[in-house]
């Protein structure tokens, strides 16, 4: 019994990955996780349909590549804004000096009431 053509399932794969890619570069996370389960599925039917020509699947490896990069791309952001308010909300509650000796002190500001003035 012949498998599916997979040249359909090859283009739905396709602009499923250049969806993903705007989404990445839009920072859209939600609409980012409801693609997965379609990739799956995408790539279950893949794999079950006949055997794609191999310069099909280059373009596509050229394009799972580019989202990879992309992600990670954003994951470093992401990292990097959450290291920032981490520093910023430290900053807030304590003073980091270093006494006499070049020992790290740490100096509490809660509970400060020093008055800012202009």
């Amino acid at each position: 019994m012949p498998k599916a053509d997979p040249m359909p399932i090859l283009r739905a794969l396709v602009r499923l990955l250049e969806r993903e890619a705007v989404l990445v570069r839009r920072a859209d996370f939600a609409a980012l996780a409801a693609v997965v389960p379609e990739k799956e599925g995408l790539m279950g039917k893949l794999a079950a349909a006949d055997p794609p020509p191999p310069e099909a699947l280059e373009g596509l490896r050229v394009k799972a590549g580019r989202n990879q990069s992309l992600m990670a791309a954003a994951l470093r952001g992401v990292r990097s804004a959450r290291k920032r308010f981490e520093m910023l909300r430290s900053a807030q509650t304590s003073l980091t000096t270093y006494d006499h000796l070049g020992r790290k002190c740490d100096i509490s500001m809660e509970g400060s009431s020093h008055e800012h003035r202009a």
